[in-house]
C-alpha cells in the first residue's frame, strides 16, 4: 500500500522536540530551501507506516536514513495511507485522485486519460525528469514473491509506457531497480547471517549494495547527464540480472 510523506518545516513545535531529542549538539536550521524554483520530490513507500519511525515513537533501528534526516533538520511526520493496492495508491498520489474503496479507475481507460498527470505538469513547464522504483522481481520471479514481482513488473511497464506518452514534450520517464542493498530491512529478510550470505553468493560482484550507490543512480537519471535517456530501467544490483 504506498503512501505519500511530507516534511514538517523546521519552526514546528514537535519538530524542534523531536529534533532536540535527537541531536541537541546541532541547531535547527531556519531555512531549507535555497532556490526560488526547488526539485520537488514525492517519495512513494509500499506498507510503510510512521509505527517504523523511531523519532515519531516507532521502532528502531529500520529506517536510520530518515532518522538522520531528522538530525539535519527535516522530519517527516505525516504520513497518508492512498489505498489499499499499488493500483489505487499510486493514481491517488500521481494524479491527486482519491483511492476508490471497491474498485480502481484503471478499470476506466476514458477516465484515466483525463487525470492531472505528474507528467502533464512537468510538460506545462517545458520538461522534467520522473525516476520510478523498480526491483530485481521487475523482470525476473521469485518463488513466494508473485505479488510482489507483480507491482514491480507493473512499475517497469508503467516507465516505459508513460516514457513514450511524454517524450514529445521533453518529460524523460526512467527507472532504477536496484538488487540486494544493505539496509535493516534486508537484515529483517535474511534473519540470520549464513542466508544473508547465502543471498550475497548470488550476487556477481560477491557484496551487498549500499544506499549511496543506489542513490547516485537516481540521481543521475535525473540529471541532464541522462538528457537522452528515458524508457529505461537502470539495473543497479551488481550483475545479478546479467545472467
Amino acid at each position: 500500500m504506498p503512501e505519500a510523506v511530507t516534511a514538517t518545516g523546521a519552526g514546528s513545535s514537535r519538530f524542534d522536540l523531536i529534533r532536540a531529542q535527537m541531536e541537541r549538539s546541532h541547531p535547527t536550521p531556519r531555512t531549507i530551501l535555497r532556490v526560488a524554483r526547488p526539485n520537488v520530490i514525492i517519495i512513494i513507500l509500499e506498507s510503510f507506516t510512521a509505527k517504523i519511525i523511531e523519532p515519531l515513537g516507532g521502532m528502531r533501528g529500520i529506517t536510520p536514513a530518515l532518522n538522520s534526516l531528522v538530525r539535519e533538520g527535516i522530519l517527516f511526520d505525516q504520513f497518508y495511507a492512498s489505498g489499499d493496492r499499488t493500483d489505487k495508491g499510486l493514481l491517488a498520489i500521481l494524479s491527486a485522485y482519491p483511492a476508490q474503496p471497491r474498485t480502481s479507475i484503471i478499470r476506466f481507460p476514458h477516465k484515466t486519460q483525463n487525470l492531472p498527470f505528474l507528467s502533464r505538469v512537468m510538460r506545462a513547464q517545458g520538461g522534467g525528469s520522473i525516476v520510478n522504483i523498480s526491483s530485481t522481481y521487475g523482470h525476473d520471479g521469485a518463488a513466494g514473491a508473485s505479488v510482489y514481482s507483480a507491482s514491480k513488473h507493473a512499475v517497469e511497464g508503467l516507465t516505459k509506457s508513460a516514457a513514450l506518452e511524454a517524450a514529445g514534450s521533453g518529460v524523460r520517464v526512467n527507472a532504477v531497480a536496484p538488487g540486494p542493498t544493505e539496509t535493516a530491512m534486508l537484515n529483517r529478510f535474511t534473519g540470520t547471517a549464513e542466508r544473508k550470505a547465502g543471498l550475497v553468493s548470488t550476487v556477481p560482484l560477491q557484496r551487498m549494495g549500499q544506499p549511496d550507490e543506489i542513490a547516485n543512480a537516481i540521481v543521475f537519471l535525473a540529471s541532464d547527464k541522462a538528457s537522452f535517456t528515458t524508457g529505461q530501467v537502470l539495473w543497479v544490483d551488481g550483475g545479478k540480472s546479467a545472467g
